[in-house]
């Protein structure tokens, strides 16, 4: 929208640490197992779900408690049929199921790893024109922006990508008691001398080592393994200044050690509406990129009941419903409803709201990591880390 194991993924418990599965998309999670199923003969499935239908029960394969309860509840009794939950805590365990051919009817996939994942065939493709709620998508997400500066790998991913989900941007987060000379930029991880030795970077190659591309003013999708070097170097620069790397989650916010930490905008507002200080806490979406991700609703190709999954992917799109699953997960989903609730919910936190047209811009997106690319991308990262 990657990791750590953050475990469950309602985040709203005060009493407890505020755990994300947003962290999960944004690193090298399930890249092992995308690699190991493209060295087969692979090509992209021509199923299709095209029947509003239900054919079955439903096998949803999904985050602990990503879906509302009282969704999916609705869904069954609207439809007369059971939801399977299967739960995954990583993107690698869920594309590994899938490698695996286990045959769930509904998965969350993250937006950097569509792509291989359709490449791979282990993504039917979904008939829009048969939903009755899918204009309230985004236009944005009709051909979704996942692939910065490849429009024919966006073409290619829009048939298979049932409708968007939660969508994450990455900002940082600080202490205003400890941290005065914020200035809307990734620069300030290294320029803040104020919050020395409790600056925690993500131990996730992908999110900390594009933020650290951008700080440079260099495109990750153009990076050469001398910007990666570049990039290893100038984290290795700040590391005497850092408390350490931490999981991509919010624990060192809520445990005070980190003053200053890179932050999904939607954990920040569950952990502001928890903790009891939340005006000493800042939060800034920073100027060189928002770094979107986003999670998925996708039909396997081994599903087998396709008529049941179109049409969950249809009645989660419906306002009434959305407004439900927004609620609830305190993330922006890019459907017109979807974001008119969020705007809402965030509302006492003007500083997570950002203008739609963010999502249109390539430059703000999590670039995805090329196959033949990973390789020089995890030297870098291994430097940048080296004691």
């Amino acid at each position: 929208m990657t990791p750590a194991n953050p475990g469950a993924r309602r985040l709203v418990r005060p009493t407890t640490t505020v755990l994300t599965r947003r962290g999960l998309l944004g690193g090298a999670a399930g890249l092992l197992a995308l690699s190991a199923c493209g060295n087969e003969a692979t090509k992209p499935s021509t199923k299709t779900a095209s029947s509003l239908k239900p054919d079955g029960d439903l096998n949803l394969f999904t985050y602990a408690d990503y879906v509302p309860k009282k969704v999916l509840s609705g869904f069954e009794e609207t439809y007369g049929v059971k939801v399977n939950q299967t739960y995954f805590s990583t993107g690698e365990e869920m594309i590994a199921k899938l490698v695996a051919k286990q045959p769930f009817d509904i998965a969350f996939a993250p937006s950097e790893r569509i792509h291989r994942m359709v490449q791979a065939g282990l993504l039917q493709r979904v008939d829009h024109d048969a939903m009755k709620n899918y204009d309230e998508v985004l236009p944005a997400f009709h051909t979704p922006p996942y692939n910065p500066g490849d429009d024919a790998a966006n073409k290619e991913i829009a048939p298979y990508v049932g409708a968007p989900y939660a969508t994450g941007g990455v900002g940082l987060a600080w202490r205003k008691d400890r941290v005065t000379k914020m200035t809307g930029s990734f620069n300030d991880l290294w320029d803040a001398t104020e919050a020395d030795g409790h600056i925690y970077l993500w131990d996730d190659l992908v999110i900390t080592m594009q933020m650290t591309l951008v700080h440079l003013g260099i495109k990750p999708s153009e990076a050469t393994q001398d910007d990666l070097d570049q990039a290893a170097e100038s984290i290795r620069g700040i590391r005497a200044k850092l408390g350490g790397f931490s999981g991509v989650d919010t624990q060192m916010i809520q445990n005070g050690q980190a003053w200053l930490t890179p932050a999904y905008a939607g954990d920040m507002f569950l952990v502001l509406s928890s903790v009891s200080d939340p005006d000493n806490w800042g939060f800034q979406m920073n100027k060189e990129s928002a770094l979107f991700n986003a999670d998925n609703m996708v039909v396997p190709a081994t599903s087998e009941h396709p008529g049941t999954a179109l049409t969950f992917i249809d009645y989660i799109l419906r306002p009434d419903v959305m407004k439900k699953v927004v609620n609830y997960i305190g993330y922006p989903i890019p459907t017109t409803t979807g974001m008119a609730t969020y705007q809402k919910l965030t509302q006492a936190y003007p500083w997570l709201a950002f203008d739609d047209a963010l999502f249109e811009q390539p430059d703000q997106w999590i670039t995805p990591i090329p196959d033949d690319e990973f390789a020089m991308w995890q030297k870098a990262w291994a430097k940048a880390k080296l004691d």
